[in-house]
């Protein structure tokens, strides 16, 4: 009897060491597999290293190259190698596009609350998401179309091709320059309503002076005020297409007037914006130098004040 429990003992000892053993390389293997799949996933959304960034580079100049093609293939000079171009383009985003997208369904559950068959349609259904499927359909749309209709020189589907230009706005998805505009705009914003407020009363006094002044002029263009505020925009952006222009002394004073007005006027917002820029990023990287001093370790920051304490102190050292 005693050999028996011995044996149960040891079979039992073993039984758990090897569950044991399968529990730590099942969650090696997990450790290992979310890992890659974390990995794989901020290199497509987070590019920081420079094979993420060389791929986003990668796709960013395919769609210009398909870009370019399109628009070379409008001309009928270019067509024939232009369209083989074209449709050799549109096959290798079609195949890289859809192996991204697989991509980040695999490796999209490392994610709580993506994970499982739910979790992966709440990752499909967020904007991001659904802009790379539309881009990948439009393009293989694209692609079938061309295989279809090889001779013909208009496509009506060709204009879908530039929500391809959506992808690139994609490959900037923490939107820091976007949103380092944006807040800019949103500091300064006070002084550009006081620019746009004055524009538009400026614009409103133009037009209607304008047109009381020139309309009774034989074969004036001022014949409507709309028209009147058609020509105080293009003269207030400095355009000037020459399609309307004033025929009297005082008409011309006017608009010599406002030709110097515009150029100072939007000289101005330009200015402020561009200085905002400006001191938005300088505070960025002094909050960045900050934080890496931060990050420096105990012994580090020692032997650097050490140093500099040698260097302007010698005699305390010697």
């Amino acid at each position: 009897m005693n050999t028996e429990q011995q044996q149960r003992q040891k079979s039992l000892k073993q039984e758990s060491s090897n569950s044991t053993k399968r529990l730590k390389r099942s969650s090696q293997q997990q450790r290992k597999q979310y890992e890659k799949r974390r990995f794989l996933f901020h290199a497509l959304t987070y590019p920081t290293n420079r094979w993420a960034l060389s791929y986003h580079y990668f796709v960013s100049g395919l769609m210009i190259m398909d870009l370019t093609f399109l628009s070379l293939a409008t001309v009928e000079e270019y067509y024939h190698w232009s369209s083989l171009a074209l449709k050799m383009t549109d096959a290798t985003i079609f195949t890289v596009l859809s192996i991204e997208f697989c991509i980040r369904l695999w490796a999209v559950p490392h994610i709580p609350r993506y994970r499982g068959f739910c979790g992966q349609l709440r990752y499909i259904s967020t904007p991001c998401s659904l802009l790379d499927l539309l881009v990948l359909i439009i393009t293989g749309v694209l692609l079938a179309k061309q295989l279809m209709l090889i001779k013909h020189h208009h496509n009506s589907f060709d204009w879908l091709r530039f929500v391809q230009i959506l992808k690139l706005i994609r490959l900037d998805i923490p939107f820091k320059r976007w949103r380092l505009v944006m807040s800019v705009i949103w500091m300064q914003h006070q002084q550009l309503y006081t620019i746009f407020y004055v524009c538009s009363i400026c614009l409103i006094l133009l037009s209607f002076t304008m047109y009381f002044i020139e309309h009774d002029q034989p074969g004036t263009k001022f014949t409507s005020i709309p028209k009147t505020f058609w020509w105080s925009i293009i003269s207030l952006l400095t355009i000037g297409y020459g399609d309307m222009y004033p025929q009297t002394t005082i008409g011309h004073l006017i608009a010599s007037l406002v030709f110097l007005f515009s150029v100072s006027l939007y000289a101005v917002p330009s200015g402020i914006i561009a200085t905002g820029i400006a001191l938005k990023v300088s505070e960025q990287k002094r909050h960045k130098k900050k934080h890496i001093r931060r990050r420096l370790p105990a012994d580090k920051t020692d032997k650097i004040s050490r140093n500099i304490s040698c260097i302007m102190f010698p005699s305390e050292y010697s």
